[in-house]
């Protein structure tokens, strides 16, 4: 019977073990999982396909083509304007656009966090679908005149998330907004928001709009989505109706200190829902324009002023008016 003793290995063994295991993990490292998202920037080299590796820069994980969880960036200088998103249902944090000039078609581009749009002249026919727990937003950079956005937005938010809009410059939106969230405005004092001229491409998202700065220019009877939803000016926000003539449901409170807080363009609104008035601000039609408030008008102790600023401009109360 042939018997073998185990010995420990000596302290010699141990020492050349060792050394071996870091020779060989130097010469083949370990590869780590990347936890970075990537920032994909597009070229347009080969086509306007956003399949097409040849025509993204993705600059950390090593893809060739944008990811979930991926921010993509449009600069200047690039080839293949005209895109067609023809991705799966990928979720994205960021687009950023720094070139002027881009039209995003084909699927629908979801995000994750927000949009920016830094240059002029981009339209967006595509879908926009927000999906976060936390708040949201979109940016219009001072400059990035001329944006356009002929696709719906849907807002897929939770938790009491807002959709954060900082309006340095018009935007026009010419689709619906759909989904349950609160808008919140913010931007400066003369840019706007302008919603879609028809009723069939509507605001219907649940919630309400808080217009905190600059103006939200209502265009078709449903610009704030559901009868039930609240609307409100603060700071120096504004509301200007613009349309031949139209009916508007929802409450309406102004808290705003700028004037005038209501400006309706040549043509009638009925605003038939109630209308409360905090501000100090002075509220009042000045573009030649109707307005007819057949709801109740409830004036606060901080209220100023109502009225018209010239002969062509009415503002007719046929409702309750209290306080």
């Amino acid at each position: 019977m042939n018997i073998q003793v185990l010995r420990r290995p000596t302290s010699l063994v141990v020492a050349a073990l060792f050394l071996l295991t870091l020779a060989i993990s130097t010469i083949l490292p370990i590869k780590q999982a990347s936890a970075v998202a990537d920032i994909c920037t597009w070229t347009g080299t080969t086509s306007s396909l956003w399949s097409v590796a040849t025509n993204w820069s993705c600059s950390v994980d090593g893809a060739v083509i944008p990811e979930t969880g991926d921010a993509l960036v449009f600069p200047a200088g690039a080839s293949n304007l005209i895109m067609n998103n023809d991705l799966g249902a990928l979720t994205y944090t960021t687009v950023t656009t720094t070139g002027d000039g881009y039209t995003f078609g084909g699927n629908a581009i979801n995000l994750s966090n927000y949009w920016q749009f830094a240059s002029a002249n981009n339209t967006v026919t595509a879908n926009i679908n927000y999906a976060n727990a936390g708040s949201t937003s979109m940016t219009i950079s001072p400059g990035a005149t001329g944006n356009i956005i002929n696709g719906n937005i849907d807002l897929a938010l939770t938790a009491g998330g807002d959709m954060n809009t900082s309006v340095d410059e018009d935007i026009n939106h010419n689709g619906a907004i759909t989904g349950s969230t609160d808008i919140c405005q913010q931007g400066t004092e003369t840019n706007n928001w302008i919603s879609s001229a028809t009723n069939a491409s509507t605001f219907t998202a649940s919630g309400g709009v808080s217009i905190d700065s600059g103006a939200f220019k209502c265009r078709n009877a449903n610009c704030f989505g559901n009868n039930a939803n609240s609307v409100e000016t603060n700071t120096t926000g504004a509301i200007q109706f613009n349309n031949v003539s139209m009916t508007v449901a929802n409450s309406i409170t102004f808290n705003s200190s700028t004037s005038p807080q209501l400006n309706q363009m040549p043509g009638s609104t009925t605003l038939s829902g109630t209308i409360n008035i905090n501000s100090t601000g002075t509220l009042y039609t000045q573009s030649g324009g109707t307005v007819i408030g057949s709801g109740s008008w409830v004036l606060n102790a901080n209220a100023n002023s109502l009225g018209s600023s010239s002969a062509t401009s009415l503002l007719d109360i046929t409702g309750v008016v209290s306080g």
